[in-house]
């Protein structure tokens, strides 16, 4: 039991570290340049900077991508801290599972909606007048 104890009480702080080091610190990183004053910085309460609808979807699409990629990289650590605990359980084992594949199909959609944005941008550009 012990051994136990101290296995789940050392990946609490693994999993600290890598919060600590992959969402925290670059937040901090942010908040230091949130004051800055220079033209073409992007915020979030900026909304009425962009001169046109391609600009607004790009800015929208890379706010998103800010917001969902560390979302999923802590739903994967999660879901891989739920294997680690599941300890040959099944039906924990299975939510595992489940929630490591959704979270994939997430992060592939999240990632999906910029490729998708380039192609739209890049086919009204191409039909436009030139």
């Amino acid at each position: 039991m012990k051994k136990s104890s101290n296995f789940i009480h050392r990946s609490i702080q693994i999993y600290w570290v890598i919060i600590n080091g992959v969402i925290l610190a670059p937040l901090r990183l942010a908040a230091q340049d949130a004051g800055s004053s220079h033209v073409g910085d992007k915020g979030i309460g900026d909304l009425f900077k962009y001169k046109d609808i391609n600009q607004f979807v790009s800015g929208l699409i890379g706010l998103a991508l800010q917001i969902g990629v560390p979302i999923a990289a802590i739903m994967i650590m999660y879901s891989g801290f739920m294997f680690v605990t599941a300890q040959g359980n099944s039906t924990k084992i299975e939510e595992a599972k489940k929630m490591f594949f959704y979270t994939v199909i997430g992060a592939a959609i999240l990632l999906g909606a910029f490729v998708i944005r380039d192609v739209i941008e890049g086919t009204v550009k191409s039909l436009g007048p030139k």
